[in-house]
């Protein structure tokens, strides 16, 4: 038989098919480093805004605890990762997450303030969340506390029943809604 007139060789097809093989394991590759890239982009967006948030609770002049003289007459500044127990004081607009995104402030022990904007619980249909958990002290009485108030729970602890502060964990969790 003369194979001169043979257009697709056995060689020919078996190349081609390879190429296509190849070519097809590239894409793959491509799509796969691209899905990477996305949920890495979507990490590095919720760590940074938790991370974030967490900073402005526990050190905004409009969240934390006021550190004042003992007759409050003159303010000091503000005492750092001390939340006042008064309702309303940390929301989700005071942290700033945006609207896209959902949260959860959770408290440890039990509900010690409510928190306006943010659950109290991470939605069980959310995947892909990040939360940031600081130690932080809640201020039972108001904003302020005075340098005497503050001297005696350092001091003292809550031994004699003056202090005014308590210990507890904050958690903030956000994810994209």
């Amino acid at each position: 038989m003369d194979k001169r007139g043979q257009i697709l060789s056995l060689d020919y097809v078996i190349s081609l098919i390879l190429v296509l093989l190849a070519l097809g394991l590239l894409l793959n590759f491509f799509e796969l480093q691209t899905v990477n890239a996305k949920e890495a982009q979507l990490s590095s967006e919720l760590e940074t805004l938790a991370e974030g948030a967490a900073r402005l609770a526990l050190a905004s002049p409009d969240i934390a605890c006021r550190l004042t003289n003992n007759d409050y007459t003159k303010y000091i500044g503000v005492l750092p990762n001390c939340i006042p127990s008064e309702p309303g004081r940390l929301t989700k607009e005071n942290i700033w997450i945006p609207l896209e995104f959902g949260c959860a402030i959770i408290t440890e022990p039990g509900e010690i303030f409510t928190a306006t904007g943010c659950g109290e619980a991470i939605d069980n249909d959310v995947n892909n969340y990040y939360s940031v958990t600081r130690k932080i002290v809640v201020n039972n009485n108001d904003q302020n506390v005075t340098k005497g108030q503050l001297e005696e729970c350092i001091n003292n602890g809550n031994n004699n029943g003056n202090c005014l502060l308590t210990d507890a964990n904050l958690t903030i969790a956000v994810w994209r809604q």
